[in-house]
């Protein structure tokens, strides 16, 4: 038997990082700044990806419909 957990939508998890129950230093506007700096950049590797061909994305390993997905691991490798 599978467990259905949803997933939170992304107006609650605003609404979590702003909340005064955060911690001090991850409520900081130094933080949300790099967090928004950190999604500028995902979102322009995408943009960069998605204006490459067909051909030149199949040369780097991916399709279109793995841009998301490649660029939000390799955020994790930072």
């Amino acid at each position: 038997m599978a467990l259905n957990i949803p997933s939170p939508s992304p107006l609650s998890k605003l609404t979590d990082m702003l909340s005064p129950s955060r911690t001090t230093k991850q409520a900081t506007p130094h933080a949300l700044l790099a967090r928004l700096a950190a999604w500028r950049r995902t979102r322009q590797a995408e943009a960069a990806l998605s204006s490459l061909s067909d051909r030149d994305l199949a040369d780097i390993g991916l399709t279109r419909q793995t841009i998301h997905t490649a660029v939000r691991s390799a955020r994790s490798f930072r």
